[in-house]
């Protein structure tokens, strides 16, 4: 897939997700949105209580979310090898890359699809109505601050085609998003 630049191609790539007067299109809902499996379990930031193992997003962005979480999960299992060795159980090292992932803060989930305009704004769809974002950890890299996401875990996202918020104009370090230009 083209990664999407401006709002006319991300209309033409993922479809337009509301109606004329801002409202929740269903039947774009229905056609485009899946029911993604986490490669590794996440907290929700408004409840860290509640665990999730499954995000809504659009179905031609699953594979390149897939792939950048797979990725990180990866990344923290070889940096745990180089540390401690390769002598331990599968069950052992998954339970240390979750340790290393909630340490990090990087399984804290801010949210993907959520049907609303941009923060800020009245009129202007967030790409997060297009299924087409992921906020990662928003309680200690919030709009406006300085972001604690590892280097990285960026350098992830941007090798799979994500564009990081981080470089926005209106900094946002929690943001993830599958276009540009928007």
């Amino acid at each position: 897939m083209k990664i999407p630049h401006g709002r006319k191609e991300l209309n033409s790539t993922y479809g337009k997700p509301y109606t004329r007067l801002l409202k929740r299109d269903l039947d774009w809902e229905a056609d485009n949105l899946v029911q993604m499996p986490l490669p590794y379990l996440m907290r929700l930031a408004w409840n860290l209580d509640q665990v999730v193992s499954k995000v809504t997003i659009h179905r031609l962005v699953q594979p390149y979310l897939e792939r950048a979480l797979r990725k990180v999960w990866n990344h923290i299992r070889v940096e745990i090898k180089d540390e401690v060795g390769s002598d331990k159980t599968t069950d052992w090292y998954d339970d240390e890359c979750g340790k290393r992932l909630r340490h990090l803060h990087l399984d804290i989930l801010g949210g993907t699809f959520s049907p609303r305009p941009i923060r800020g704004t009245i009129w202007t769809p967030s790409t997060h109505w297009y299924g087409c974002a992921i906020d990662i950890d928003p309680l200690h890299n919030p709009m406006g601050g300085r972001s604690t996401l590892p280097l990285w875990f960026v350098d992830i996202f941007k090798g799979v085609g994500w564009t990081w918020g981080g470089t926005f104009k209106r900094f946002d370090p929690m943001h993830f998003q599958l276009a540009t230009g928007v």
